[in-house]
């Protein structure tokens, strides 16, 4: 018997270790009534652990909003509480802190006797007055979703329409309220963007949602953006069978995302699923939360990489936790609450915050902790150091940057013992550091208010800078979508596996896809002016796509060519000529290398092809050019493999160490023809002058 009862012991605290740990209790919330039904939807935390929250407040009788901003000290004691009035209707969206004492709003608004909304970004000072107030439009309808403060800009993104083409909408705005930019993302597809993030190597991560017409279906659309000039670097879409609409998306590190979404795709029913996705868009992690009815709202995560994500029920909202891995660490269920963003504090406390429902007339404004943060509580956690430090730097004036963090506020910040100043209510700091040319240690101390301390030591190696240390950059496009001419396989992939191994060989990409003639014209130009600007000694250009020659000269189609013959002087006007794309760039860089994965026939009517060109262009002085075919012929498409045949080949090569760039081509033409036939032979104009150019020499 007592064999019995030892298995069923051991059973029982098997059972026990697996079972997902419960989150605590909840600490403690706060309800704001006022006299018509309001929702808080966003929430910063002060220096002072106070708490701003704004929402809307709904007129009774019309569906007119207004925004409602209210205090609420660490006792969770209404400070004060204001109304933002204004002629219109307003939708809140968020509240961010820009460092200064004062803060930024970012909401919708829809004036009276207008049928359509249009973006609305005001700054605030720390008793709610508003400094200055901005209303933003980029169609016919606009609607701002997420925004964030970056590099002393608050740069925000939603969806603009105009002439019912709704298209992803960006906007930046300095801390005065002078515009920066406000522009329609041009890319692959048109959608409607949710969520921004700066990525680990500071581009911009914009999520969204993306209607596709061909299918009827609305794909979960994720954009990597260059932060300067706006510019697609990458996209890719999660889902295409039903309907998937994500509710946020959160970067984990080295090019992994979470995707907080309400999908019919990856459920059998509409429900929340959280995917784990690879920097191409693959899954590789997939979890449904098997509650009924439930709808997915927001998600972060903590210092640890655990994610923290809320879920609406009806009338209950459901917390969940989950680690690195896609464990699930606990479930908490929030009866007669709806959340509408969860946060994180760097002491553990998770806040919430939303409506409640238990005001019998109306809701409530709502805020909620379920952290460890509550009155009596000894802090002893030693406050967070966030700093992004490279291994490496080749310039001795080295500008240190960096966050810190601690419920109970930072008292002081030293480097290498010297207090330097820090923005109280962010955390952030810079300070300038002379290196000394070799290893070099940089020590960070942080004191918070309870005397705790923390102290980093990071090691970074100055690298002084000769003038041989070369500039590489690559500005890469692949067209697979055109309008008037068949449909192309494999140049996205193409140009999206050629950017990483040019990536390895140091080189900067600039990565495009399905480009008009007057967007490629126009980018080009621009990254002409990048390559002058910035002193790059090396500039490439590679494309993969539908491909021409009119009179022995080469051209690259752009999606939105005419499929019909064209003569010269219509080519100039219709293509993308590549004999001046590499007048303009050998004029500007030591080494101009064009690298064309295309046909090289004559375009005829209906997109059809007369093989009647055998004239080859030839590289002027100090430039290298590779086609994938000879002149006159044409270049094959994927053959299963995702790539076109000539990149295929390239690919196995281009990373072979210490080739010259006339080794590796050689290498890909024999291997192409040995692979392919002698009518796939590709050919090579060198006119490199001095030394000899490898994309990896060890």
């Amino acid at each position: 018997m007592r064999y019995i009862f030892r298995f069923l012991f051991l059973h029982l605290l098997t059972c026990w270790i697996y079972l997902p740990a419960q989150a605590q209790d909840l600490q403690w919330e706060k309800q704001i009534v006022f006299d018509k039904p309001t929702e808080a939807i966003s929430t910063i935390m002060l220096a002072d652990n106070s708490y701003l929250l704004l929402g809307n407040k709904q007129i009774e009788g019309s569906l007119t909003k207004k925004l409602v901003i209210v205090k609420i000290s660490p006792a969770q004691e209404i400070v004060w509480q204001k109304e933002i009035k204004g002629n219109g209707s307003y939708e809140a969206k968020k509240i961010l802190l820009v460092g200064d004492d004062s803060y930024i709003i970012i909401a919708n608004i829809k004036p009276e006797n207008n049928t359509s909304y249009q973006g609305m970004i005001a700054k605030l000072n720390a008793e709610g007055d508003i400094i200055w107030e901005k209303v933003l439009s980029n169609g016919d309808l606009s609607l701002l979703e997420d925004a964030l403060a970056h590099n002393d800009k608050i740069i925000a993104i939603g969806r603009t329409r105009t002439d019912r083409v709704s298209k992803a909408w960006f906007v930046s705005i300095d801390k005065e309220g002078s515009i920066l930019q406000n522009k329609a993302i041009e890319s692959e597809g048109t959608g409607y963007a949710k969520k921004i993030e700066v990525t680990d190597n500071n581009t911009l991560l914009i999520a969204g949602d993306a209607y596709i017409s061909e299918k009827n279906t609305e794909d979960i659309w994720v954009l990597e953006v260059n932060r300067s000039n706006v510019t697609v670097i990458s996209e890719y879409y999660v889902g295409g069978n039903k309907r998937d609409n994500i509710a946020t998306i959160i970067p984990i590190k080295k090019g992994k995302n979470w995707i907080w979404a309400q999908s019919e795709s990856f459920t059998t029913s509409k429900q929340p699923v959280l995917l784990q996705t690879d920097k191409k868009g693959k899954i590789r992690k997939q979890i449904n939360i098997e509650i009924v009815g439930s709808m997915a709202q927001y998600g972060v995560k903590d210092d640890d990489n655990n994610t923290l994500l809320v879920t609406n029920n009806n009338e209950d909202c459901y917390v969940f936790k989950y680690d690195k891995n896609g464990k699930q660490l606990w479930q908490t269920k929030l009866s007669k609450r709806n959340a509408q963003q969860i946060s994180y504090k760097s002491s553990g406390e998770v806040m919430i915050v939303g409506k409640s429902y238990e005001n019998p007339n109306s809701t409530a404004m709502w805020i909620a902790s379920l952290g460890e943060h509550q009155e009596g509580f000894q802090d002893k956690q030693k406050p967070s150091i966030k700093v992004d430090i490279p291994e490496v730097v080749l310039d001795a004036n080295f500008i240190l940057e960096g966050k810190v963090f601690d419920n109970k506020g930072v008292l002081e910040v030293r480097v290498n013992d010297k207090p330097i100043p820090f923005i109280p209510t962010t955390g952030d700091f810079n300070t300038n550091i002379t290196l000394e040319e070799g290893d070099n240690n940089i020590k960070i101390t942080v004191t918070d208010a309870a005397n705790n301390i923390a102290e980093q030591v990071y090691k970074v190696s100055y690298k002084r800078r000769s003038e041989d240390v070369e500039k590489r950059i690559a500005f890469i496009v692949g067209n697979s979508v055109y309008e008037s001419l068949n449909s192309l396989e494999s140049p996205k992939k193409d140009a999206t596996d050629i950017a990483e191994a040019l990536q390895q060989a140091d080189f900067e990409t600039i990565v495009l896809k399905d480009l008009s003639k007057t967007v490629m014209d126009s980018l080009f130009e621009k990254f002409l002016h990048k390559v002058k600007t910035e002193n790059y000694q090396t500039a490439l250009f590679y494309y993969s796509g539908h491909g021409m020659e009119a009179d022995g000269k080469p051209y690259a189609l752009p999606t939105d060519v005419e499929g019909r013959t064209l003569t010269r002087r219509e080519a100039d006007a219709l293509c993308f000529n590549i004999e001046d794309a590499n007048a303009k760039l050998k004029d500007i860089t030591s080494v101009s290398i064009i690298v064309l994965d295309a046909c090289r026939e004559r375009l005829t009517r209906g997109g059809k092809i007369e093989q009647n060109w055998k004239s080859d262009y030839s590289s002027p002085k100090g430039t290298f050019i590779a086609y994938a075919t000879t002149s006159g012929m044409f270049a094959e498409d994927g053959l299963g493999t995702g790539n076109s045949a000539y990149t295929s080949v390239l690919l196995r090569h281009i990373l072979v160490p210490n080739l010259t760039i006339n080794q590796i081509f050689k290498r890909v033409r024999e291997d192409v023809i040995k692979q392919y036939g002698e009518e796939h032979r590709p050919w090579d104009s060198d006119s490199m002058v001095g030394t000899d150019f490898y994309f990896i020499k060890k």
